[in-house]
């Protein structure tokens, strides 16, 4: 099946669908997660052997022959206008896409696209990651197979917009072998929407506010504190952007105190309340791509 009928709605299919087992959809981008196990893809020009538990990535354009799976593994695969209406690979492939994400807020699809010596679609997953996306994978598939809310599929997109956080740490982890803080850094993308706290992830890697601080500050040019707020406020922008769940609610799904501070701390972020930020990206986004 390429997409999830919706139960509200007679007629209309929403093209993002997750099954149990391996599932590859043409023109779709394809998340499989090898929970244990190994999977074997044998596309027209390479062979990539991979084992569990991974996350594979494909674009949705490769052309795989055949393919050959002993294990666990989830498929979701969803279109890219599932993200916005009008967007598509014409739009995504182009050379000036990476312009267009940054000023829109689309996601850069690099972990579908990006190949290197070290990076070929596949991502390794520690026991932070293997937890954090068997989470987020089942938030998904209860989103599509129940449908609990009218807005399950904005849910939905609230949810994915949390794997491709996941997906892209992981990658910049693995491009960045070896950074001293790496664990603390994935640990902060995992429990990113969760009552996080920064005192108690320094005792348990038996470090300090000033040491971990110090090498944030070397990484990302902020402290670990500021680090955690700016990666919540970005999440909450793409929710903000492609979906129509409410304010409070989006502030409470990220730990801020109640709306009133999340839209100070947002509009301080961005110089714009969160109402308006959504109405200028929803605006600017449509008239842009259509």
């Amino acid at each position: 099946m390429m997409y999830t009928e919706c139960k509200y709605f007679k007629g209309r299919n929403i093209p993002i669908t997750i099954n149990d087992g391996f599932l590859y959809l043409p023109d779709y981008f394809n998340m499989i997660f090898l929970k244990q196990g190994y999977l074997v893809l044998n596309f027209d020009k390479k062979i990539i052997v991979c084992n569990g538990p991974s996350l594979i990535c494909l674009s949705g354009k490769e052309t795989i022959i055949n393919s050959h799976i002993r294990g666990s593994v989830v498929s979701l695969a969803f279109a890219p206008k599932f993200v916005n209406l009008h967007l598509n690979y014409n739009v995504i492939c182009s050379k000036s896409y990476k312009k267009i994400a940054k000023e829109h807020l689309f996601p850069t699809f690099d972990i579908f696209f990006k190949h290197t010596d070290i990076y070929n679609g596949v991502l390794p997953l520690s026991h932070i990651s293997f937890k954090r996306l068997t989470d987020l994978f089942s938030r998904i598939a209860i989103q599509l197979e129940e449908q609990p809310i009218f807005k399950w599929s904005c849910k939905a997109r609230s949810e994915l917009f949390l794997i491709f956080d996941m997906a892209d740490i992981n990658l910049w982890l693995l491009e960045n072998e070896g950074v001293d803080i790496g664990e603390m850094l994935e640990s902060i993308h995992a429990e990113i929407d969760t009552n996080l706290s920064l005192l108690n992830m320094f005792k348990k890697f038996n470090t300090s506010a000033p040491t971990v601080s110090r090498k944030f500050k070397n990484y990302f040019g902020k402290t670990a504190m500021n680090y955690v707020l700016n990666l919540r406020l970005m999440l909450c922008s793409y929710v903000l952007a492609f979906t129509d769940i409410n304010i409070n609610d989006i502030a409470v799904s990220y730990e801020f105190n109640d709306s009133t501070y999340f839209s100070r701390m947002f509009k301080k972020h961005f110089g714009i309340s969160p109402y308006d930020f959504r109405t200028v990206k929803r605006i600017e986004s449509d008239t842009f791509l259509k």
